[in-house]
């Protein structure tokens, strides 16, 4: 189990810090905690669902949020379903004073993120959006 950990986590790191390195160097410094933790979560999403593809279609990152590609899309609602709790976020949408901008805000996340998690959780029936 160790091992697979290991093996799983140095793809993953080895992955984001490719990410960091062909990102100009100023950007790279100004990343906060939050998206370099967004950015490991969006990694391991391609590890677990785009193993079989990755060698044949490298690395193609552009930018966060990317909702264009489908496998960034997943990647993406990937991250936002293991860094977003549901039940604290319903907890969020079920007082009337919060916004969505403020939830995220509280969730110390970005609101694309936030985003993603909105599709993710209606795809599953735990909320509806219209």
């Amino acid at each position: 189990m160790n091992e697979i950990l290991f093996s799983v986590s140095r793809r993953v790191f080895s992955t984001a810090a490719l990410s960091l390195r062909q990102t100009s160097p100023e950007n790279a410094r100004s990343l906060s905690e939050i998206d370099r933790r967004i950015l490991v979560a969006h990694e391991l999403g391609h590890d677990r669902l785009h193993k079989k593809i990755a060698p044949l279609v490298g690395f193609q990152e552009t930018g966060m949020f990317i909702k264009s590609l489908p496998t960034e899309y997943e990647a993406n609602l990937f991250a936002a379903d293991l860094l977003i709790d549901d039940d604290e976020l319903r907890g969020f949408l079920n007082d009337d004073d919060k916004t969505h901008s403020g939830a995220a805000s509280e969730l110390g996340v970005p609101i694309e993120l936030l985003d993603f998690k909105f599709r993710l959780m209606e795809h599953k029936g735990l909320i509806s959006l219209y």
